[in-house]
């Protein structure tokens, strides 16, 4: 899978723009780095998650990046992750789900930012809304969670049950 490519209308001031996205990519744990020769936004594993690293390594830093330009009106930005140390992956899909699951849910949380600065009547607003690419992405990896869920508790209660047997507890 490629990266996540998204193209938006937006006319809006570009000082606009690059402010609003710029802090919005600070204040989620991004700074500028480097991938492949070129100049981007990287955030380190652990973005808008509860757990962090127990420790830093080459591993789990430089993970999610993210890349904009925005001319003549209409913003394009491009999302991924690293997978190893050249290749990279989108943010759709089941491979790396739990990795992407924080990026994907913070892409989409800009995107409606950026589409709630557009008036409420303007057609670039209607346009710009249909973002159903990433959210229904989101929705599968709600049902991966609630698979593995289910999975988990089938397997907890087996383990339950063969102890008991184990323990005699159970006369079978």
């Amino acid at each position: 899978m490629g990266r996540y490519i998204r193209e938006m209308e937006l006319q809006l001031p570009e000082s606009e723009v690059r402010e609003l996205i710029d802090g919005f990519l600070k204040e989620n744990g991004f700074y500028i780095g480097e991938w492949q020769g070129k100049i981007c936004w990287t955030a380190d594993f652990g973005i808008n998650t509860l757990f962090t690293p127990l420790r830093v390594t080459k591993a789990n830093t430089g993970i999610y990046f993210f890349d904009y330009t925005y001319e003549n009106g209409k913003l394009h930005f491009e999302a991924w992750l690293r997978d190893g140390k050249k290749k990279e992956v989108g943010l759709t899909g089941w491979y790396l789900w739990q990795t992407k699951e924080p990026y994907t849910d913070l892409v989409s949380k800009l995107e409606k930012e950026l589409i709630s600065k557009l008036p409420q009547d303007s057609d670039l607003r209607l346009q710009a809304g249909n973002s159903a690419q990433i959210e229904n992405s989101n929705r599968k990896m709600g049902k991966a969670h609630q698979l593995l869920g289910v999975v988990g508790l089938i397997v907890l209660i087996e383990v339950f049950l063969s102890i008991l047997k184990r323990l005699g507890v159970l006369g079978f």
